[in-house]
């Protein structure tokens, strides 16, 4: 029931250093079969005892399965990454700009549609103003205390957060500037032609409100392109 002497004594060598970890043979009526990792030596005599004899392969097939990164190659994925974030810090701070002037845009052209609504809702006049030491857009009826046309806006709408302080708003009428920085929705649906400059170039974007129709028209960039 034991392995011929020559085929353990041809095969059985050294011990195997930790981290090699290639399969170990088993024989047992001369079949030779797998039978997990290496034994050490005293499993391997009793192994031997009942009747089985381990077979360990030569030191040349053994392949060493420890991954891991040196010190140059390490080195050389910071450098890269570095490079890369240098030349896309700039490309990111471009259009996170942009993305905060185009969201001011949206955000006044949206109020300036509910303010036409809630003056032809209503019947009154409504007025829409830029505050600019808050920094932030608010509607407000131009006659509060009428009792022929009262008006209840909705706080939700009626009032915009502040926006960043760094993007500029300026409103110009018939070509020159607004000095109350506000315009009027009236109840037949006509208003104050009025336009909004947001931000400055590149990231530019013009609000223009009809005076006809109080239609609201958003415009990248300038509004003589």
């Amino acid at each position: 029931r034991h392995a011929p002497r020559a085929l353990r004594a041809s095969h059985l060598g050294p011990a195997r250093p930790r981290g090699l970890m290639k399969p170990v043979l088993a024989t047992t009526n001369d079949k030779i079969e797998a039978r997990g990792w290496k034994l050490e030596a005293g499993n391997w005599n009793r192994e031997r005892r009942k009747g089985k004899c381990v077979i360990q392969p030569p030191a040349s097939s053994f392949q060493l399965l420890e991954f891991g990164f040196t010190l140059i190659e390490l080195v050389f994925v910071c450098v890269a990454l570095s490079i890369l974030l240098a030349f896309s810090l700039p490309n990111f701070r471009r259009t996170m700009e942009r993305l905060r002037v185009e969201q001011t845009a949206f955000a006044c052209a949206q109020l300036l549609r509910y303010a036409h609504e809630q003056a032809v809702a209503h019947d009154a006049d409504i007025l829409w103003t830029w505050d600019e030491h808050a920094h932030r857009a608010f509607i407000t009826p131009v006659h509060p205390d009428d009792p022929d046309h009262p008006v209840a806006l909705d706080a939700r709408f009626a009032e915009q957060r502040a926006f960043p302080s760094s993007i500029a708003v300026r409103l110009t009428r018939q070509g020159a500037p607004v000095s109350c920085q506000c315009l009027t929705f009236f109840p037949d649906g006509t208003s104050e032609p009025t336009t909004l400059t947001i931000g400055q170039a590149p990231n530019l974007y013009t609000v223009i409100v009809d005076h006809a129709t109080s239609q609201v028209r958003l415009i990248a960039g300038s509004a003589a392109r």
